[in-house]
């Protein structure tokens, strides 16, 4: 973490964690413009950086930067008609049983800014005694990232699970 925390002094890079379940994975905000990425894209391997890229999103979620953000989230879940879940919700802002309105309002305002915590949240929903058998999961979506963590999680659990691309 020493060669990183080199980049952030020299290059103006703001290093944050979104996630706890890739934890060599990390994300880099330029605060001197995008000319400190080309230089860890092009330079990154001096560094310890196996691999970059570029993620096309729209903020820093996840991560303390989006702080500020979070009160804003709040009162907007405060106008929505949010109710108990009738069914098992794991957050992956704590990896609990989300339990009233006001628990998963509560954990959706606090996702904006918390890392996810999607390996915790896995182990939460797929822990069972070992004779029980796991529930069929289907991943909807392109791609196979939920199944891959699924892997590397509880491979009992991506033995009873399919890629269903929609």
């Amino acid at each position: 973490m020493t060669s990183l925390n080199l980049l952030r002094n020299d290059l103006g890079l703001v290093i944050v964690r979104p996630n706890d379940y890739l934890t060599s994975n990390i994300t880099l905000t330029p605060a001197l413009g995008p000319q400190a990425l080309r230089f860890v894209e092009r330079e990154g391997r001096a560094f310890g950086v196996k691999r970059s890229a570029r993620v096309r999103v729209a903020g820093a979620f996840h991560t303390a930067l989006m702080a500020r953000a979070e009160d804003a989230v709040r009162e907007a879940l405060r106008l929505c008609d949010v109710r108990a879940p009738r069914v098992r919700v794991v957050s992956c802002v704590d990896a609990r049983a989300v339990e009233g309105a006001a628990g998963a309002r509560r954990r959706l305002a606090r996702l904006t800014a918390a890392p996810v915590r999607w390996e915790q949240a896995l182990h939460a929903l797929y822990a069972r005694p070992r004779a029980d058998a796991q529930p069929l999961t289907l991943a909807l979506g392109p791609g196979a990232a939920l199944r891959s963590t699924l892997k590397l999680v509880n491979a009992r659990a991506w033995d009873s699970s399919l890629q269903i691309d929609v």
